[in-house]
């Protein structure tokens, strides 16, 4: 669960004190403000987390047995993060809703795949299955 903590900045700038109004975050008052909005007036959120999804990126043989060694490229707008699935034929990552790119750059002996695809994941998260020719 993330808590959503509000923090108000005021600016009485010459204006006579007005009657404060509450803000609530999760049935809590965390901090009061004017019950009119002035200019100088800003309302900041703190502590909040950035979104976060996970994706699992899954390679078998045509059987559906796990090929370890498998190394792949994640990569986003800017870089590129290499990784090798496990004893389980895994890869997960997580980080922000995001349409990954993926490339498979080398696969074990004796198993063949294109390398010249790419990929892409889904925005918020999920699994891809890959399966590699013998």
């Amino acid at each position: 669960m993330i808590m959503i903590v509000l923090a108000a900045v005021l600016c009485s700038c010459g204006q006579e004190e007005k009657e404060p109004v509450q803000l609530i975050s999760q049935g809590t008052a965390v901090s009061s403000v004017p019950s009119d909005q002035d200019e100088g007036m800003e309302v900041m959120l703190i502590g909040q987390a950035a979104p976060r999804a996970t994706w699992t990126l899954r390679f078998t043989d045509g059987d559906g047995n796990p090929v370890k060694g498998v190394v792949v490229n994640v990569c986003d707008d800017s870089a590129c993060t290499p990784y090798r699935s496990d004893d389980t034929g895994t890869v997960s990552f997580s980080g922000k809703p995001f349409e990954w790119d993926v490339h498979i750059l080398s696969v074990p002996a004796p198993y063949t795949f294109d390398l010249t695809q790419a990929f892409k994941t889904e925005l918020n998260g999920g699994e891809m299955t890959f399966v590699l020719d013998k």
